[in-house]
């Protein structure tokens, strides 16, 4: 493929109409590899001059489907005076104090973080079967080709309008 004729991943992904809310997790049975961004249900850019909150990528077993039910759960732990999570967005969430004082919630308490997934997010979703693997070789190659993709073609465009992205920090 010419580089002209690239596939411009991101126009795909926000022009996907594949959308997951939380509370429609249980029938979200996409278990393809993917690229994915955290959309929000509220003017963002009025609040922090960003247009979204977390972009992401998975080949997992599970899929989408998986990452997205880890990323709903939000679960985090303090160990040893660090924060513990299956996610980066559980951290950047918990150290996000503008938000969640705008939106009259506490990010450190899991409940508050979970609300906030719950009523006032959602994924938007491109589900992508070509980077589905086999083997343990098959998956450590396509896991770096769609990371390329990640870097390249989603976050580096983006990264200035995107909340939780690079360095987890206090906001």
């Amino acid at each position: 493929m010419r580089s002209s004729e690239k596939k411009d991943y991101l126009e795909q992904l926000l022009s996907s109409k594949t959308t997951v809310f939380m509370d429609e997790i249980s029938k979200f049975n996409i278990k393809d590899s993917g690229l994915y961004i955290l959309q929000p249900c509220f003017d963002l850019e009025k609040i922090t001059g960003e247009s979204y909150l977390k972009v992401g990528m998975t080949i997992g077993k599970t899929g989408l489907r998986g990452r997205l039910s880890t990323h709903f759960s939000n679960h985090l732990r303090l160990c040893d005076g660090k924060l513990k999570s299956p996610t980066v967005l559980s951290r950047h969430m918990y150290l996000d104090r503008t938000l969640s004082k705008e939106l009259g919630l506490d990010f450190t308490i899991h409940s508050d973080r979970k609300k906030f997934l719950k009523e006032l997010c959602y994924f938007q979703v491109l589900p992508l079967k070509e980077f589905n693997w086999a083997s343990a070789e098959e998956k450590r190659m396509k896991r770096g080709e769609l990371k390329k993709i990640e870097s390249s073609q989603i976050e580096n465009k983006v990264r200035s309008k995107t909340r939780y992205i690079d360095d987890v920090i206090e906001r």
